[in-house]
């Protein structure tokens, strides 16, 4: 669990920060959400139940309010509610164009998860008979030799061999010449491959069996030997139904992308991408400059744990020498891309690499497969946006979300700034932000509601957590806590009145 630092979060933002005032039309209004659904409203903004959760749950709250006892659930609506009262205190600012597509990013990334469901996740059940056929194997964490081939050539000619008898370690032997065969481990839950899944844990498989080789999730084919396993079976009946609970879980999220992939795959099908030189080369020194801290070190680690580096990190392509944004980058999709066109992507779409530790060697090889998968996005973004998912109330709660995350944080430092106050040297910062939301909670008692049923409802853990969709442009699922106020008391707007009983 690692906790990041806010105060780089609003510096970063406040050098994106402008005056000039911003239209703020935004049909919030529009929202459908049910009633026993909203834990708060302020102003126009509401507070969701799932939000008030995953602020608290999804990241590191402060030592202030990190228990579950309801004097710490109190200092937290109170945060949340303040966060939206400062989002409504900034008419005199307005998003730069880098943040305003920060949004854009976020929004679209939304759009994609909801497209995951509709084409992945929808109307997917498993058989009883298939979870019975799992469960009898999931226990098991396979021990195997695992060779992964670059192309069906290969694969051709190592089941040509494997039909005159040759052993794994003979075929291995003659086709690679490597002193030693990788090994691995495979275990059901860790495992992400719905192929893998499928090949090792679909049937029991014996001590030094062999598979055919299959195709996996990334285009690659994998060939595995099974060296032997160990075994940690349920013992009592409650951790049995657990168990299956959990297989069933994991079946239905694999099912879900291997159909997702699928629908990718059609979506894509004829699509080719050829990179243009000499534009692709200037990009990789620059990407390779802005990733590669040394020869083997790199800086997608930090990108994916520290949100700062979320918002304000990219590749600068100014640094390109000659640098022209017409200049031809790619062909893909029967046309020509310029640079200023991958890079105007790469804006509200971050790259994101398949392997999260590069090698310097392996660094080409990786921006390749990270603008193809740029451009795989790019179209499963317009094929949401031909969906109208842009309107979905769902879609729409993210995009507010972020939107009041980053205004209340400008101005947050706006009011500190103020104060010649700074949050990572002054103590004190807190007491001002106390008091300043306080006021706020005043000024707008009349706008705001709050329902105490189902806040008095929501239980939370005391324990830290900090999750993270790493694979995604974005991998914070939600902004971080925001540090505004130690107050618990409510002392201010009105309870909801609801229109049935719960």
């Amino acid at each position: 669990m690692t906790r990041y630092s806010t105060g780089i979060l609003f510096i970063a933002l406040l050098s994106f920060y402008t005056c000039s005032k911003e239209d703020k039309d935004t049909p919030r209004s529009s929202i459908e959400i049910p009633e026993d659904n909203i834990i708060a409203k302020v102003g126009d903004r509401i507070i969701t139940v799932d939000e008030f959760i995953k602020r608290a749950e999804y990241t590191v709250r402060p030592a202030y309010c990190r228990g579950d006892n309801i004097i710490h659930k109190k200092i937290i609506l109170n945060s949340l509610i303040g966060e939206k009262l400062l989002s409504l205190e900034t008419m005199d600012i307005s998003l730069s164009p880098h943040l305003v597509k920060y949004l854009k990013g976020r929004k679209e990334q939304a759009m994609r998860e909801l497209l995951f469901y509709e084409k992945g996740y929808k109307d997917i059940q498993i058989p009883s008979e298939t979870l019975d056929q799992f469960s009898s194997t999931t226990d098991r964490n396979y021990k195997v030799l695992f060779c992964r081939l670059p192309d069906p050539m290969i694969v051709n000619e190592i089941l040509h061999f494997m039909e005159q008898g040759f052993s794994y370690e003979e075929i291995f032997d003659a086709a690679f010449g490597l002193d030693s065969i990788p090994e691995r481990s495979i275990n059901f839950f860790s495992e992400e491959d719905p192929f893998i899944i499928e090949n090792i844990f679909s049937e029991k498989l014996e001590k030094d069996e062999v598979l055919s080789p299959f195709k996996a999730n990334d285009g690659s084919y994998l060939w595995i030997k099974v060296k032997g396993w160990t075994k940690t079976p349920a013992i009592t009946a409650s951790s049995q139904k657990v168990i299956r609970q959990d297989i069933d879980e994991k079946l239905n999220r694999l099912e879900a992308v291997r159909k997702y992939n699928e629908y990718t795959a059609g979506l894509m099908s004829g699509k080719k991408m050829d990179l243009i030189e000499p534009a692709f080369s200037r990009l990789l020194e620059v990407a390779s400059n802005h990733y590669l801290e040394s020869k083997n070190e790199n800086k997608l680690i930090e990108a994916i744990w520290n949100i700062d580096e979320e918002i304000v990190e990219k590749p600068d392509f100014d640094a390109i020498e000659s640098y022209n944004k017409e200049m031809p980058f790619m062909y893909f999709d029967e046309r020509t891309w310029s640079i200023g066109e991958i890079q105007e992507l790469i804006d509200s779409h971050p790259l994101v690499f398949r392997k999260k530790r590069i090698k310097k060697n392996e660094f080409p090889e990786q921006l390749k497969y990270a603008l193809a998968d740029l451009m795989r996005d790019h179209y499963l973004t317009a094929e949401a946006y031909k969906m109208g998912y842009e309107k979905n109330n769902s879609v729409l709660l993210e995009e507010y979300l972020w939107e009041d995350h980053l205004y209340a944080s400008l101005k947050k430092e706006q009011i500190l700034k103020e104060k010649g106050l700074s949050i990572e040297n002054d103590e004190d910062h807190l007491n001002v932000m106390d008091d300043y939301i306080g006021m706020l909670q005043k000024k707008y008692s009349g706008q705001i509601t709050i329902n105490f049923r189902q806040f008095n409802k929501i239980n939370l853990s005391h324990i830290d957590m900090f999750t993270l969709k790493p694979s995604a442009p974005y991998s914070h699922p939600v902004p971080s806590f925001p540090i505004l106020t130690q107050d618990h008391s409510i002392d201010y707007g009105k309870e909801i009145s609801l229109s049935t009983e719960q």
